[in-house]
């Protein structure tokens, strides 16, 4: 078992800004058999709680013998991080409109999108975005916490969801989060029984990508 060390996570935490700040692929850590348990509780890597602990293990680190009298280009794989959006309106992808994405107040990309989906090259690192959606004349502008995504079998992480697909959940404890889960499940033919139970999960996740 190779030497490593834990990292309990914390609030916007997230696994590729640790992999990258400890010089590891991402790969290494979830595969790595010290996280099976959590690997099976959690199922994906970006939906991780606050308090989870993760073993982080040590970087390998390579040698090349190449001649010292020559200039040699060494180039980082995998760095940049791969952030997906999902534009819809009435639960169906939102066409011909175009977008500005800023990471960190760094213009990323601006471009137009057919079919409702945006993808983008980001830093791993990156904590906050800025998405201005521009339809016609009118423009729509959205705050972006990256890496902030809990579980979906959490209210946390179907609240989140929720809000995201549209749906106004209220303040913690107030009864907008059930009427907010209820009116999901008749838009997803599940019966309104306001419980996160398994079948609105899958439904969630299907409808919000992950």
């Amino acid at each position: 078992m190779s030497d490593g060390s834990y990292h309990t996570m914390k609030e916007d935490d997230c696994l590729l800004k640790i992999a990258d700040e400890r010089g590891v692929w991402w790969e290494s850590i979830w595969n790595h058999a010290n996280n099976a348990e959590l690997k099976q509780q959690r199922e994906q890597p970006n939906v991780l709680l606050p308090g989870d602990k993760v073993f982080i293990p040590e970087k390998n680190e390579g040698e090349e013998a190449l001649p010292c009298d020559q200039k040699h280009r060494f180039r980082l794989k995998g760095t940049p991080a791969l952030a997906r959006f999902r534009l819809l309106e009435g639960g169906e992808p939102r066409k011909n409109v175009s977008y500005i994405l800023h990471v960190d107040d760094k213009l990323v990309d601006a471009k137009e999108v057919e079919e409702g989906v945006i993808e983008a090259r980001i830093p791993p690192g990156a904590l906050k975005g800025f998405l201005t959606v521009r339809d016609g004349e009118h423009n729509e502008e959205y705050e972006i916490a990256f890496g902030n995504m809990d579980p979906v079998d959490t209210e946390s992480g179907a609240r989140k969801r929720l809000t995201n697909l549209g749906y106004d959940c209220g303040e913690e404890g107030s009864d907008e989060y059930t009427e907010a889960l209820k009116a999901f499940q008749v838009s997803r033919g599940i019966e309104d029984s306001g419980e996160l139970d398994e079948a609105t999960q899958e439904a969630l996740l299907d409808a919000h990508g992950c």
